[in-house]
């Protein structure tokens, strides 16, 4: 709802703006929504969160508190890090995680690590229960699971202070996916 309110405040900004004029003000949930153009001086005495919007430039700046910092600055060559999709010119998110197969009880990690979630191949009345250590003792991370079906990807996110261990019952192919 929260986000919705500041669409429709931005919105409210943008209307608020005639071609003409340089700038405009709206009052948004507590923190002010500047628009104007690029050659117009900022404000200078914002609140901490306020917002400016040069209409010509499409930038977009937010007070920290002491300065005016650009938050869409655009994707250059010179900016591009790991996972930013060029050819889309925006970064991407990707959760993925290093394969472990299993297809008895074992190890997925011997060390702290994620688990972002499992597939199951293939299933005879198969459950998983995954637990915090590097053997089937410990902190249960994941309850024993009812029958799973294949082929299924389950999405199991947790976080694991120990290791990664798997308790496989019935038959399984199972590749879960961690880091």
């Amino acid at each position: 709802m929260r986000n919705l309110r500041l669409i429709v405040c931005a919105l409210l900004a943008l209307a608020a703006v005639p071609w003409a004029a340089n700038a405009a003000v709206v009052r948004c949930e507590g923190h002010y929504a500047y628009v104007g153009l690029a050659a117009d001086t900022k404000p200078t005495s914002p609140q901490t969160c306020d917002t400016f919007r040069e209409t010509d430039t499409e930038k977009e700046y937010i007070w920290d508190g002491g300065a005016w910092v650009s938050y869409n600055r655009p994707i250059t060559q010179g900016t591009l890090t790991k996972g930013e999709d060029t050819s889309l010119n925006r970064l991407m998110v990707y959760e993925v995680g290093d394969p472990k197969n299993l297809t008895s009880s074992g190890q997925v990690k011997g060390s702290a690590g994620v688990v972002y979630g499992f597939f199951v191949s293939a299933s005879t009345s198969c459950t998983v229960k995954l637990w915090d250590n590097t053997a089937g003792s410990g902190t249960v991370l994941l309850p024993t699971t009812a029958a799973l079906t294949a082929p299924g990807w389950y999405p199991a996110k947790f976080r694991a202070g120990t290791g990664i261990y798997a308790t496989l019952g019935g038959t399984c192919d199972v590749t879960f996916s961690y880091q």
